[in-house]
């Protein structure tokens, strides 16, 4: 080995590991990116689902209702979806071409590592980290595993307490989770369930990543009971507040839902109940 060569090694390092450091930086900003477009993404989609809902609801008759401007409004949201889908594309194509990169830069930095003796300790090290990094990414697997299959037995719990049939429902909480119910056999009867089953489902689902996350904050949830027949509803009054003990819970609800069967099954856990009182042009809050 020549000192020219020593000295180009000296020089190439660092510079290989400033380029990697930003490729890295790059590419956690494009991920970021992503969850951002994948969180819109739903929200949009849960906008069209209820705007679909909505329409079904109304009598197309009915001069009050402006349905071609609802349904105007459903086609802006479903091209915003397509436009956002679009972006996500984009930007996993970005994201796989800054892995590439990031890629061939860490083997680049290896192979300069290596044919510097002086530098062995180096790689070394290297290949340690990598190591440690592949037992991290086991070990995360393993808790976001415990955590999937805690959150899926709680799930299938509340739904069963909380849903007016008889029949038992397999809650399946899949990696990405998405939840699959499962009838007495096998079938998914997700796509069927009727709009009081799904806000029940998704009650409890936010109730029962709630009591096992650990992590505290205020939830508010808009007219929570609206769709729901009075068996159930009188189920989720009782039990909601205590699959979330110790969680601050505002309920939006209208007159329709707040029946006084509601009212004396979550009274024990009430701190303060407020009205919103309808005089003129001018909306006043009411303490109960």
């Amino acid at each position: 080995m020549d000192e020219d060569e020593n000295l180009e090694g000296k020089s190439e390092i660092p510079r290989i590991q400033d380029v990697g450091t930003e490729k890295v930086s790059q590419l956690l900003d494009l991920r970021g990116q992503i969850r951002e477009v994948e969180e819109e993404i739903s929200d949009t989609e849960t906008e069209i689902n209820e705007i679909k809902e909505e329409l079904k609801q109304y009598d197309t008759s009915d001069e009050d209702i402006d349905v071609d401007a609802i349904e105007d409004q459903l086609d802006d949201l479903e091209d915003r979806e397509e436009t956002l889908k679009d972006q996500k594309e984009d930007i996993v194509s970005d994201i796989a071409l800054k892995q590439e990169e990031v890629d061939n830069k860490d083997e680049e930095l290896t192979k300069e590592l290596k044919k510097k003796e002086k530098h062995q300790d180096l790689v070394k090290k290297l290949e340690f980290l990598e190591q440690s990094i592949d037992h991290v990414n086991e070990i995360q697997q393993t808790v976001l595993g415990e955590i999937r299959s805690q959150a899926q037995e709680k799930i299938e719990e509340y739904f069963n307490q909380l849903i007016w049939k008889d029949e038992e429902y397999e809650i399946v909480l899949e990696e990405d989770y998405t939840i699959r119910v499962l009838d007495e056999f096998g079938m998914d009867k997700i796509g069927s369930l009727s709009a009081g089953e799904k806000q029940v489902l998704a009650l409890s689902f936010m109730s029962a990543l709630t009591s096992i996350s650990g992590f505290e904050a205020p939830i508010v949830i808009d007219t929570p009971l609206g769709r729901i027949s009075s068996e159930p509803r009188n189920r989720i009054a009782e039990n909601i507040p205590d699959y979330i003990e110790g969680t601050q819970l505002t309920f939006l609800m209208t007159d329709s839902e707040y029946t006084t069967q509601v009212e004396s099954r979550m009274k024990d856990s009430i701190s303060n109940e407020y009205l919103l009182s309808n005089s003129g042009l001018k909306t006043e809050v009411v303490e109960r």
